[in-house]
């Protein structure tokens, strides 16, 4: 089961809850747990824009240690 997978099960979601728009996953942030309103991609965590003039998804978020390239 992918990541995106896992996510939508955790929260109960169905592909009837997403917004799919320039390549972004977009749901309800209510139903991930938040109590403000809004819609956030499921990969990248963007926030949609009101106006629906988003850049195009950068997929999920990875997070790695930066080099630091003075130490060496």
């Amino acid at each position: 089961m992918s990541q995106n997978n896992k996510k939508m099960e955790k929260h109960g979601l169905s592909e009837a809850d997403l917004l799919l728009e320039n390549g972004h996953r977009f749901v309800e942030v209510a139903k991930l747990g938040l109590k403000h309103a809004g819609k956030c991609c499921l990969d990248c965590g963007f926030m949609r824009r009101a106006d629906g003039n988003n850049k195009p998804c950068k997929g999920p978020v990875k997070l790695a240690l930066r080099s630091n390239e003075a130490d060496q």
